[in-house]
């Protein structure tokens, strides 16, 4: 069959761009379930583009742009790669686990593995996309960019088959990790009350990548509330600054409002210092 309805096509893409965005929502906050895409994992599959595998093909690509790296020899796994290649590690790495999990029919292989590879999102978009092709098998080829080192458990190059049979195993194991449905997404607006390891040297603050911090806010207008969140260190010196400085920060996270417990903001992303 050298062509397929344009509906199954339209249909087949959308739902890759929905992959896409849980892709990059799971890279970014590591979480079972989440509700929807995160602006940066939209953001990410908005920048991804659709290529031929090679010119007349009928076969197509989805490029996820990295850029040169100017920084790492090539023996190192750079930790600062950018973010689109460690999507594409998590997308690779969750096949491979997929096709494992497929092996030997046990859906606990992937929801174990949620952290590292596809989480509720990733799978039920993509057994969706696999029965979308109409196929009885797809072929997924994988071409990592030399300029970053790849991890030692994923190849530069690899070839996965899976099966459209699997798609019921993942909407399983999909269903597990959903029914651990986490806090929902919020962002706190507030100002720096404390600097836990303010006290300890900037070589140790670096050697551990993280420093933590107090945001008092108002919750629901009225009560005043401090809750600990955890930053990577380049954030952590930019609320020493804001705590010196008497600036506001506002930074988002995953925290149960309702069930009273406010005193850690989980997963937190795009903090920032504003500056009014």
């Amino acid at each position: 069959m050298d062509s397929i309805r344009l509906k199954v096509a339209e249909s087949f893409l959308r739902r890759m761009r929905q992959f896409l965005e849980a892709a990059g929502t799971a890279e970014e906050t590591s979480l079972a379930y989440v509700r929807g895409p995160s602006p940066l994992g939209a953001a990410y599959a908005a920048d991804c583009r659709f290529g031929h595998t090679f010119v007349g093909s009928f076969g197509f690509s989805i490029q996820s742009s990295v850029g040169p790296n100017s920084g790492y020899f090539d023996n190192e796994v750079d930790p600062a790669r950018p973010f689109s290649r460690r999507v594409f590690e998590r997308v690779a790495r969750g096949m491979g686990h997929i096709a494992k999990a497929w092996d030997v029919r046990e859906p606990r292989l992937l929801v174990e593995h949620y952290k590292d590879g596809f989480n509720s999102n990733m799978l039920e978009n993509f057994s969706i996309l696999l029965a979308t092709g109409g196929v009885k098998r797809l072929e997924i080829d994988i071409d990592f960019s030399p300029e970053w080192k790849t991890p030692p458990d994923i190849a530069r190059t690899l070839s996965i088959g899976i099966d459209t049979a699997a798609a019921h195993m993942m909407q399983e194991a999909a269903a597990y990790l959903r029914a651990n449905e986490p806090p929902p997404l919020l962002r706190l607006t507030g100002t720096v009350s404390r600097l836990e390891t303010s006290d300890r040297p900037p070589t140790l603050l670096e050697r551990d990548g993280f420093g933590e911090i107090y945001i008092e806010w108002l919750f629901r207008g009225s009560r005043r509330v401090r809750t600990r969140v955890r930053l990577p260190i380049a954030e952590y010196y930019d609320a020493l600054r804001a705590h010196s400085e008497g600036l506001r920060v506002s930074v988002a996270g995953y925290m149960d409002i309702n069930g009273g417990n406010m005193s850690e903001l989980g997963s937190p992303f795009d903090f920032e210092v504003l500056d009014d």
